[in-house]
């Protein structure tokens, strides 16, 4: 599970990262920039995402 999660952070950032270049060949410096923010955004969603998991089974262990 938590391999897939990073597997598809992973390749979200990729995308973005490549429509982000790819702006910045017309406006210098912005696709950079939104480049970065982009990869931070999805590190913090993977992580946020595998942290939610883990909350959700160990609530579910506790009921059981």
């Amino acid at each position: 599970m938590v391999a897939v999660t990073v597997l598809a952070a992973v390749g979200a950032v990729a995308v973005m990262l490549a429509v982000f270049h790819w702006l910045g060949w017309t406006f210098p410096g912005l696709g950079w920039l939104l480049a970065k923010g982009a990869v931070k955004l999805c590190a913090g969603g993977a992580v946020g995402l595998v942290a939610a998991v883990a909350w959700l089974r160990q609530q579910r262990s506790g009921r059981r």
